[in-house]
């Protein structure tokens, strides 16, 4: 039986390939690591793992690999693909530990507004709403999980969300709803179709009445 060494292996010659590739690139930093290996049965080719060296936080930031039959198994052609899984907690890590998320970011949450919907019967017009909202730009979470309002007022305040609209049969009769700023405690009593446009000129965070 003919003995086959390291340099005759299509595997060997394709990783010395890739990190010839790499280095021409501009990458000279990475590296061959024979213990990284991924548990997914659907990589075909090189897995990778792109690492955090600063110092500081030496984890695995994302990872993944080449896959050639991926595609196929859902239908369709096969298709040649390189994906990679990334963590939201592990990049978070990652960007607090060099400063390089900003200050407003940190302290604001990204909804504009919260809208707490008082039943079961109001939500479809609650996520309608919201659906409309965010369409003319305004950034809303609403409750999907049928919590009380107490718990949606509690949620809004822990989100650090200023502005909460409760969605009841009145303000759907009427048209009319009332925005509260859970930071200084102010109300400002609006129709829905002016919600977005006072929203945008900041009147409900100055308590305008």
């Amino acid at each position: 039986m003919k003995e086959t060494s390291t340099g005759d292996s299509s595997a060997y010659r394709e990783i010395i390939k890739f990190s010839e590739l790499l280095d021409d690139a501009g990458v000279p930093e990475a590296k061959f690591e024979a213990s990284v290996v991924r548990g997914l049965d659907y990589y075909t080719g090189i897995v990778f793992e792109v690492m955090d060296t600063g110092g500081s936080n030496r984890r695995a930031i994302c990872g993944g690999g080449r896959y050639d039959n991926l595609v196929s198994i859902f239908g369709g052609q096969k298709v040649s693909g390189v994906g990679f899984g990334l963590g939201i907690l592990t990049l978070q890590l990652f960007l607090q530990t060099y400063g390089l998320i900003p200050e407003s970011i940190m302290t604001r949450h990204p909804a504009d507004i919260f809208l707490a919907v008082y039943s079961d019967t109001e939500r479809p017009f609650a996520v309608n709403l919201a659906e409309r909202l965010r369409d003319e730009g305004v950034a809303v979470e609403i409750d999907v999980a049928g919590k009380n309002l107490s718990k949606q007022f509690g949620t809004a305040g822990r989100k650090s969300i200023s502005l909460i609209m409760v969605i009841g049969p009145q303000e759907i009769e009427s048209g009319n709803v009332t925005i509260k700023n859970l930071v200084t405690g102010t109300e400002v009593k609006c129709e829905i179709s002016e919600v977005s446009r006072m929203i945008g000129e900041g009147i409900f965070q100055q308590g305008a009445n």
